[in-house]
């Protein structure tokens, strides 16, 4: 950036906000009332914060890209992401884990409780017991409401920073590269390693920790439901039985439907590049209408491949969404059937729990195939 252009923006009040305000996010108050009294400007901004400096960021990787290349005649980029980032990241997996495994064990407890206590004629809860579960349902609230801003506040800052050290890297490395060597290299992969193949990354960071989280909360809560209504929890295991092998047939298919549609789009880019770089000859023999037809048809190509991909996610949710609505109904069928008594509070408390399952139902081999 030219040096008489940069302008000196205000510094970040985050560097020197107190634990409440950093909990509470009390630090971006004067922006936001500064936006409520005007339209925000350039000037308005702050200063980036010294742990997102671009160039920090990417003098770490790069140092470490290069150590990797002098020990390890194939350096690999999923080495070099782990390497950087994967402590960082199983950190904040295993705070996920800590939070939403006691929110899913505490928040049914304190539901079935409470309305157990609206049962005519109950004596097992008093008032003071019922006013401590209904306080004690809030502060989970919350507590959880809190947890999920901060964390995902983390994971974007998260990924941010490894887009944006990638981004940088493969910048620094394009200016290094030979005239010839860049010849042979295609623009259009270039273009789509820094939008399509770090926006995957930015996804993995915000969904990856959620596959063996969801997984080991799933275990969990299917036990206490099983404590809850004894046999009727086999329901569950059916349930994924039945909707984990066609989801995992409809995400491989889904993986593979999109490789193709990568394949498409890396081409389109390509060829749209060429045509520019010899816009001015096309213009001159009148060949517009012949490059825009081949422009229009491989878009047409990469759009059939994407409109598939669509349709198959679309019905790995669908079957998860089903089976989740459909499995409660049958957990509290099947109590019944054994010859059990329903009470709210074993309504209650069952349909808290496999709310969080039904989520795992419907969107967890989903996010690991897409």
């Amino acid at each position: 950036m030219d040096p008489e252009t940069t302008r000196n923006k205000r510094p970040n009040p985050k560097e020197k906000a107190n634990i409440f305000s950093l909990a509470t996010f009390g630090f971006i108050a004067p922006l936001l009332w500064r936006g409520y009294q005007k339209d925000l400007h350039e000037d308005d901004v702050y200063e980036v914060t010294e742990s997102l400096n671009s160039k920090r960021i990417t003098d770490r990787l790069e140092k470490r890209w290069e150590f990797m290349k002098f020990h390890n005649d194939k350096p690999s980029l999923i080495r070099l992401l782990l390497s950087c980032y994967a402590k960082r990241y199983l950190f904040l997996g295993l705070i996920q884990l800590v939070m939403e495994l006691s929110s899913s064990i505490l928040r049914p407890l304190a539901v079935a409780k409470l309305v157990q206590y609206f049962v005519p004629e109950q004596t097992s809860i008093s008032h003071d017991e019922a006013s401590f579960y209904a306080f004690f349902f809030l502060l989970i609230m919350v507590v959880t409401s809190f947890y999920e801003a901060h964390i995902s506040l983390a994971k974007s800052v998260l990924a941010l920073e490894i887009r944006m050290a990638f981004s940088s890297l493969v910048y620094r490395k394009a200016l290094k590269l030979h005239p010839s060597v860049l010849a042979e290299m295609s623009t259009g992969k270039i273009v789509t390693l820094i939008t399509k193949d770090l926006q995957a990354i930015d996804m993995a960071v915000h969904f990856a920790n959620d596959i063996w989280v969801e997984m080991i909360i799933g275990m969990f809560i299917g036990y206490l439901i099983y404590q809850k209504v004894g046999l009727a929890a086999l329901v569950i295991m059916i349930s994924f039985i039945i909707v984990f092998p066609i989801q995992g047939t409809l995400g491989f298919s889904v993986f593979k439907k999109r490789k193709v549609a990568n394949k498409k789009s890396d081409e389109r880019i390509q060829f749209t590049q060429e045509v520019l770089s010899v816009i001015r000859i096309i213009k001159m023999y009148t060949w517009e209408k012949y490059f825009s037809k081949k422009v229009n048809d491989t878009r047409k190509k990469e759009i059939s491949s994407l409109r598939t991909v669509l349709l198959l996610k679309q019905g790995g949710i669908f079957m998860g969404e089903m089976m989740g609505k459909v499995g409660y109904n049958m957990i509290l069928i099947a109590y019944l059937l054994l010859g059990n008594t329903l009470s709210p509070g074993v309504v209650y408390y069952v349909a808290a729990s496999y709310h969080k399952l039904q989520f795992i139902l419907t969107y967890l081999i989903t996010l690991f195939f897409y």
